[in-house]
């Protein structure tokens, strides 16, 4: 799927849910915490052993399923908080996740199942997600982060799109060929896709809400 890498985890997602509403089902949680341990583990051993990537990423899917467990897990505990409190462990775990990530002896890319120390990728993963979780909780709601929010699927799949609408246009109008960009002029970039999507939003969202994962108009 080289072609939409940026919709790959779409259905891996599709299978977490999947995977995890089987285990779900098991009344008990010491055995239904175990499944996860070993669901997890397989999802690791799987690419080290078979070097082969399963369709739909199911073999990332198995992987994504402990950080889909322990977020349910932790909801009810980080809803609960108090700001002081949230405050103070968002620097922890986030200090955490920043370490993890740079001691991590592989760059991650659980696209292609590679996650170098599996501890360390769990640990700075886990950490990472609650930190931001975090965050989020710490400061206000931004209406237009949040519309973005709702809209993220045609996000996706439309702001690589409007990258080479932009390409072509430096080629049209300023004859450029090669494509090198500043890590500030990145950043602008990413501003202009996201801009450029908001029309295509509206008209999804308006005509055809299904592309959207949605069965009436928001």
């Amino acid at each position: 799927m080289d072609w939409g890498i940026p919709l790959w985890f779409l259905p891996c997602i599709f299978m977490v849910f999947l995977v995890f509403s089987a285990i779900d089902k098991i009344q008990s949680k010491i055995p239904s915490n175990m499944l996860v341990i070993f669901i997890v583990l397989l999802g690791f051993i799987w690419p080290r052993l078979t070097g082969l990537h399963l369709p739909w990423s199911i073999d990332v899917a198995l992987v994504s399923v402990g950080f889909y467990a322990f977020g349910g897990q932790l909801k009810t505990w980080l809803f609960g908080l108090s700001k002081q409190n949230t405050a103070l462990l968002f620097l922890l775990f986030f200090g955490i996740h920043f370490i993890g990530f740079y001691i991590n002896p592989e760059k991650v890319d659980m696209y292609r199942s590679i996650y170098g120390n599996e501890a360390l990728f769990f640990l700075s993963g886990l950490s990472g997600a609650i930190a931001y979780l975090m965050f989020f909780k710490l400061v206000p709601v931004f209406s237009f982060f949040a519309y973005l929010g709702r809209h993220t699927i045609v996000l996706l799949a439309a702001h690589m799109r409007m990258l080479t609408v932009v390409k072509l246009v430096l080629m049209v109008i300023f004859g450029m060929t090669v494509f090198e960009f500043t890590e500030i002029e990145k950043f602008g970039l990413a501003i202009l896709q996201v801009l450029l999507v908001i029309p295509i939003i509206w008209l999804v969202n308006k005509y055809l809400p299904i592309l959207d994962g949605k069965v009436t108009k928001s």
